[in-house]
């Protein structure tokens, strides 16, 4: 397919799901060591008009995530334009502005009428918020407190139940809260998940889409701020009034991570680069030193709006495309040495290792099951992340094989139109495997989300109606999960060590929450940006459950 083909399949198909609202939209970014995830991820979507109030330099974090080629560029602002002129060359007409982050500006830019202001929540959080409701602009202003309590956005939105001293007053009251360093490694998954959110409510705000879940408390009952995590849970939501909030914070306790150096030097192995191809932008050097990326599948053009992959990559095999982006961000001056092991190309620099492989890898491929062994046998991952598809059989011969060998592994994937997804845990040869929980449990026999038409045809299509905003979270708890996985068992997070203990093994996220026909929460998730685990006391008779299953146990007897 040509590049011509490309970009009219980008225009008649993609842009159909994302939509127009975007192209005429405006937001503005306060701080861009916060914002810009959702600053490239919106401009992925057609958000061409964006006004950045930054002065800094690129370090930490947004070099973490974005790669140190970023370092290149003086101010955080530069490297983030040039971040998203990159990514997205179908789009034209860019109005990427950078200016000083002075409260003078800030009014100026209000004064333009922005659709949207994302904010990071700083010693000037009143002030800016303060501005952004005079000038009756939405705003979504994150705080993440230290020690560790989980991520809380302020949302405010003219017509709010809330008034608006109310707002200022939780906003003075956050500010003066120490926040934690989400440029440190051992908090930048905090971090994202944090930013995640931002973009999600973001997202909503620009788009103008009906999101009763959000609406109500938010809007409706002026329950202006969501709690996102716990001690005990990381991914748990609750809404407060700011009434509420010095309730809050005299109950909160710091939340346990244990130290990134327990992880003892994993070997990681990743199958499938859909939306894991995110994830392996971040866990590259954040968790494992070296890392085999594998996928037989080429770029196609509904992916650069959800995936790592630029539409410069468009037509090229994954793994290559996956394996020359991450070189660029860890390390792109280095002489990178290029050598071949079986069906592993390496690329090596210093301690790091980088594989790519091409391999088909499921049970209707002829000869996958060789090539899988000498995967494995070249590899010899710690942990590996497995998301071939939808369906069981793209995943099965795969996970059976590592549970036979006991290494710790993740499935990740999605509901239709990414509305919500899921994370099947196997601890190596302990607990339930992925065979045990995979099509067996009540979420895979409930009704599915409402879906528009266009996005029922894209998914029925062969690839999912979703965007970073949706693709994000999946790709972060994928990394949190990951990590607490491959710590020792005695050093994992109570949470993981709990669900593991219960054998309930499969994790369920939600992007939005909805009610199925029965009145049921769909997938049994009641708040959005939440997640809940089933496990063995939720399969299903009648599924096959009953069966012994392929790792030798015997999960659901019959009666």
């Amino acid at each position: 397919m040509s590049d011509g083909l490309w970009r009219e399949t980008y225009f008649d198909r993609v842009r159909p799901v994302v939509g127009e609202t975007l192209a005429r939209a405006r937001a503005v970014f306060w701080d861009l060591g916060h914002g810009y995830l959702a600053a490239e991820a919106l401009a992925r979507t057609g958000l061409r008009r964006q006004l950045w109030l930054d002065d800094a330099r690129p370090e930490g974090a947004f070099v973490r995530s974005l790669g140190r080629w970023a370092t290149g560029h003086g101010r955080r602002g530069e490297a983030l334009a040039a971040a998203c002129r990159e990514h997205n060359t179908f789009e034209s007409e860019w109005e990427l502005v950078t200016r000083p982050d002075s409260l003078e500006e800030l009014h100026r830019a209000l004064d333009e009428r922005p659709d949207v202001l994302v904010a990071r929540g700083d010693e000037r959080a009143r002030d800016v918020a303060a501005a952004a409701i005079a000038a009756g602009t939405p705003l979504v202003m994150t705080f993440v407190p230290a020690p560790a309590l989980g991520a809380l956005h302020i949302v405010w939105i003219p017509g709010t139940a809330c008034p608006a001293d109310r707002v200022l007053e939780a906003c003075g009251r956050l500010a003066e809260l120490p926040s934690l360093d989400l440029d440190q490694p051992a908090a930048h998954i905090d971090g994202l998940e944090a930013r995640s959110g931002a973009l999600a409510l973001a997202s909503w705000i620009l788009l103008g889409a009906s999101r009763p879940d959000l609406e109500r408390p938010l809007v409706a009952e002026g329950r202006v701020i969501l709690a996102r995590g716990r001690p005990d849970w990381p991914w748990a939501v609750r809404f407060l009034a700011p009434a509420e909030l010095d309730g809050l914070l005299a109950r909160a306790r710091p939340r346990y991570n244990a130290p990134l150096a327990l992880l003892r030097d994993p070997r990681l192995l990743v199958i499938g680069l859909g939306t894991a191809s995110l994830f392996c932008a971040e866990a590259a050097g954040l968790l494992a030193r070296q890392l085999i990326v594998v996928d037989a599948k080429a770029v196609s053009p509904y992916n650069p709006v959800r995936q790592v992959y630029s539409t410069r990559d468009i037509g090229d095999p994954k793994a290559n495309a996956l394996a020359r982006i991450l070189t660029q961000r860890l390390d792109p001056a280095a002489d990178w040495q290029t050598s071949n092991e079986g069906p592993v190309s390496w690329r090596t620099s210093g301690s790091f290792r980088l594989g790519a492989a091409q391999l088909h890898l499921t049970a209707a491929d002829p000869g996958a099951e060789e090539q899988l062994i000498e995967l494995l046998d070249v590899a010899r991952p710690t942990l590996a992340i497995v998301g071939m598809g939808r369906t069981h059989d793209d995943n099965f011969m795969v996970t059976a094989e590592l549970r036979r060998r006991g290494i710790r592994h993740i499935t990740p994937s999605a509901f239709p139109g990414v509305t919500h997804y899921k994370h099947i845990v196997t601890d190596g040869a302990s607990g339930p495997c992925y065979d045990c929980l995979q099509g067996h449990l009540v979420v895979d026999a409930g009704p599915g989300p409402t879906l528009t038409e266009a996005q029922r045809e894209l998914f029925y299509g062969g690839t999912q109606p979703a965007t970073l905003a949706e693709t994000y979270p999946s790709a972060h708890s994928l990394l949190r999960l990951a990590q607490d996985l491959a710590m020792p068992r005695g050093a994992r997070p109570a949470y993981l060590a709990a669900e593991l203990a219960a054998e309930r093994a499969c994790f369920v996220g939600s992007n939005r929450a909805e009610r199925a026909v029965d009145g049921q929460w769909l997938y049994g998730v009641d708040q959005p940006f939440s997640m809940v685990a089933f496990g063995l006391e939720d399969l299903v008779v009648g599924t096959g459950a009953e069966r012994p299953c392929s790792c030798g146990r015997v999960n659901l007897r019959e009666k």
